[in-house]
């Protein structure tokens, strides 16, 4: 094999080693995790970013984090990705059920956005993700 042959063959390689991590690294940057990922480090959900929690729950453990006034509503799926994901959120229970993630609230109150969601990554397993910035 020519020298010219080799390369054309390194620079073709380089070429695909490019394309690939660019496509890795735009995909990252749109869903805040990589394609073997179980969950993402963050989601955006109502206009705000989430962090990931560090324990897994049951939906027993979930629902007894709930505070008074707020239930656990089911609301959508956030990854556009071959891994199931459902995203459940915790709302005030004066909410109407299938009201759109910044209902506004009564008379000169600002519309609500949860503090936390819970992705169901299994059956009965749960990734708590709680508000950026808040403590």
């Amino acid at each position: 094999m020519s020298l010219r042959w080799k390369l054309l063959a390194l620079g073709s390689g380089i070429v695909v080693i490019v394309v690939g991590l660019g496509a890795l690294a735009a995909y990252h940057d749109r869903h805040g995790m990589w394609p073997w990922q179980d969950a993402p480090d963050r989601l955006s959900w109502c206009g705000r970013d989430y962090l990931r929690g560090t324990t897994r729950l049951t939906w027993a453990e979930a629902s007894r984090r709930v505070s008074d006034g707020f239930r656990v509503e089911w609301v959508g799926e956030p990854i556009p990705s071959r891994r199931p994901g459902e995203l459940f959120a915790e709302l005030p229970t004066d909410r109407p059920s299938g009201a759109p993630p910044d209902y506004a609230y009564a008379a000169g109150r600002a519309s609500v956005c949860t503090v936390l969601l819970y992705l169901r990554v299994e059956e009965d397993e749960y990734i708590p993700y709680s508000l950026s910035g808040s403590t």
